[in-house]
């Protein structure tokens, strides 16, 4: 049996009609009616719910799961600040473009400010990142039109966010309605253009001297016409290794005298590569933006065209392009350009060692922010089977662990969580959760802080620099991952880590392995 209240069963039954299977659960008496219902759905085989105590960890496990499924999935919470918490998520998704359906219970309006429990403003709580939608509990006309325009949103091409919020009055617990209604169900469709770039712009990317193609954070998947532009020398290419793409990267191209783009198709999310930005921002090359959104991009400072197109039209339409010899001559550079570097032991040769240790596995690599993406560039090259994620819209240290684990729920791969200690620390609550399987495997970098912060020009002069900026600490994860029902392995040197390593990453287990490596 479903339960009673008809604005509940209207949100169910669309949100199956518009192929939204997956949801993670947050527990609370407020939303426990939406609750019911999906577990029912579950018990039929319609959805699959993922229970997460912790909201702030719930929204990114989201994330992870959406990446996992490449498809929409919702959060459903409670009442009252539950809502708040999960705002950094909800923002890192917006700026990935992820589509996560925030779904809120909440409490008569009327009892807003009159010290009534768990009760605040919750309509517009997760603006500008995601609008509210908003529900009642007797206009089902109402509800049905604001229910498909939110769920439409989840299929647009730049996969965009909904919130709705759900007013529920008491009584709450009665579940009697033998089955969901019939809703109307509305489309949405949004036609793609052959060719979206205009020929002006083609004539000037094979007019160029030396054109580029500069991709950030990619999450859709292999492009095939990344590499083959590649191959054809007709654009200079440069993937972040966030891009999915698998490309070797032409490391040495900033020490060339010679390279000085003069144009840059840019493309894709955020980007790692500090230092190839700024250059490329100082060189004033004419910058042309790919853009799947619907946002204004001039990351480069040198926005001459944007054109608003799924990218692997735009990248087949310029597949046309003919070969550049300077693009040919750059790259040849490059390949006699030494640029790998022997490892000493530190975090770097860490992540090498590991990587190196799976190369020709499927898995996947999920990098924590901020350090952690950076040591993931390195001497050896990602495989083609292989998927690299990072929390790289807008976060920090919250949220990666989560993410892995929201990945590693909803996938049979393993996955590897690169993850530095202030970041493991700050989401430890990611692995409070009994679903977890051993397909979760966490390399954690404990160098005593945030060591990335010892780099900053300037901060060493401070004496806020270790207790405050960097928050050195002593802690260890054992006790954490003994909590948590997680296998614990700690190295505190490179024999150590090269002894434990095929354990970590061969071993078959049924709760998720932390291997703490101490610097």
């Amino acid at each position: 049996m479903f339960c009673d209240k008809p604005s509940v069963n209207q949100l169910t039954a669309l949100m199956l009609a518009h192929g939204v299977h997956h949801v993670v659960v947050c527990p609370g008496s407020r939303n426990a009616a939406i609750v019911h219902n999906f577990a029912v759905c579950e018990t039929q085989g319609k959805m699959t719910l993922y229970p997460v105590t912790d909201e702030r960890s719930a929204a990114f496990v989201a994330i992870g799961i959406a990446l996992a499924v490449n498809a929409p999935v919702a959060i459903c919470v409670t009442s009252g600040s539950a809502l708040l918490n999960t705002l950094p998520a909800v923002a890192e998704a917006y700026y990935r473009h992820l589509p996560l359906l925030i779904i809120s219970a909440d409490r008569p309006e009327e009892w807003i400010g009159q010290l009534d429990g768990q009760t605040l403003p919750q309509r517009n709580a997760l603006m500008p990142y995601a609008p509210t939608f908003q529900l009642t509990e007797d206009n089902l006309a109402w509800n049905n039109r604001m229910l498909n325009e939110a769920l439409c949103r989840l299929h647009k091409p730049c996969s965009e966010m909904a919130h709705l919020n759900v007013p529920l009055s008491e009584p709450l617990f009665s579940f009697s309605t033998p089955s969901l209604p019939t809703e109307r169900v509305v489309k949405a469709f949004w036609p793609k253009v052959e060719n979206p770039l205009p020929t002006e712009i083609v004539d000037a990317v094979a007019m160029a001297r030396c054109p580029m193609l500069y991709l950030g954070q990619y999450e859709s998947g292999i492009l095939p016409e990344v590499a083959q532009l590649d191959a054809q020398n007709a654009l200079l290419v440069m993937a972040e290794p966030i891009s999915q793409q698998h490309l070797t990267e032409h490391l040495s191209l900033l020490d060339l005298p010679n390279f000085h783009p003069d144009l840059i198709i840019h493309a894709g999310g955020n980007t790692v590569d500090k230092r190839l930005r700024l250059f490329l921002r100082s060189c004033e090359a004419k910058v042309i933006r790919l853009e799947e959104g619907t946002d204004f991009v001039d990351t480069l400072s040198h926005l001459d065209s944007i054109v608003y197109t799924p990218l692997q039209t735009a990248l087949r339409q310029l597949l046309s392009l003919p070969a550049n010899a300077n693009v040919a001559k750059l790259k040849e550079q490059c390949k006699a350009t030494p640029h790998s570097k022997p490892l000493v032991w530190n975090e770097e040769c860490a992540v090498s060692l590991l990587r190196q240790s799976v190369k020709d596995k499927e898995v996947v690599f999920h990098l924590a922010n901020s350090q952690s993406v950076r040591l993931y560039k390195g001497n050896v090259a990602t495989t083609a089977q292989q998927k690299v994620y990072c929390n790289r819209g807008v976060n920090g240290i919250e949220g990666s662990l989560s993410a892995a684990v929201g990945y590693a729920l909803a996938s049979q791969m393993v996955n590897y969580c690169i993850i530095g200690d202030l970041s493991f620390f700050y989401d430890g609550n990611a692995l409070w959760n009994q679903q977890l399987k051993g397909n979760l495997r966490v390399l954690l970098l404990n160098n005593g802080g945030g060591r990335i912060f010892d780099h900053l020009p300037g901060l060493s002069a401070s004496m806020a620099q270790g207790p405050y900026v960097s928050a050195n600490h002593h802690t260890s994860a054992e006790g954490l991952c003994q909590s948590h029902g997680a296998h614990y392995l700690v190295a505190h040197s490179e024999e150590e880590y090269i002894r434990l390593l095929p354990q970590f990453t061969t071993e078959e287990s049924d709760r998720p392995m932390v291997l703490e490596v101490s610097f």
